[in-house]
């Protein structure tokens, strides 16, 4: 058999290895197998002489960037990648939509936040952060956002007094920090 058609044939059977590694979860076995495919080229190739060797060399090299691009060019379209890769025209996903629901909702603490905790949000048990606040455990929270699966609260403050109340002017206006921030600011 010639042998430029045996090379031609293993950079052939290393490439569509490679590009079935992308499809089928292996563990890696199909691309050894590519791997060793190329590699058996190679050699054949430098057993014919070094000029065939140096051409199937530098097809291998061009074989498996080219095949590469073609598995990952095609995987999203299939059912796995489909399910795997997030279409961006559907914009927000339903959980963030859902969680965009809660802003404005009051919970109560299930667990002392410092600064997180757990809350109770209506049958639903859920984990929280305060922007840096301690909150004791059973007291009465709001969510004031949630991104991701971060859901902060702040206390309700309940009083019984008038809201003229000096004490409460005073401590509307102090900013309280997150750890976060803190660190930010060092940086």
């Amino acid at each position: 058999m010639n042998p430029y058609l045996i090379c031609a044939l293993l950079i052939f059977l290393g490439s569509i290895l490679v590009v079935l590694e992308v499809f089928i979860p292996s563990g890696g076995i199909l691309g050894i197998v590519a791997g060793t495919a190329f590699v058996y080229a190679v050699i054949h190739g430098f057993n014919e002489g070094s000029t065939t060797g140096l051409v199937v060399l530098l097809g291998s090299a061009v074989a498996v960037p080219i095949a590469l691009t073609i598995a990952f060019k095609l995987w999203p379209k299939t059912p796995l990648g489909k399910k795997s890769i997030p279409d961006p025209e559907l914009g927000e996903s339903d959980n963030q939509k859902e969680l965009d629901q809660l802003i404005g909702a009051t919970a109560i603490t299930l667990t002392a936040m410092m600064p997180n905790g757990r809350i109770r949000l209506g049958n639903d048990q859920l984990d929280a952060v305060t922007n840096g606040t301690m909150i004791e455990e059973g007291k009465q929270v709001e969510v004031v956002s949630a991104v991701g699966n971060r859901i902060m609260v702040k206390e309700v403050i309940q009083s019984n007094e008038p809201s003229s109340h000096p004490s409460e002017e005073n401590s509307e206006s102090i900013d309280y920090s997150s750890f976060e921030e803190d660190l930010n600011e060092l940086e």
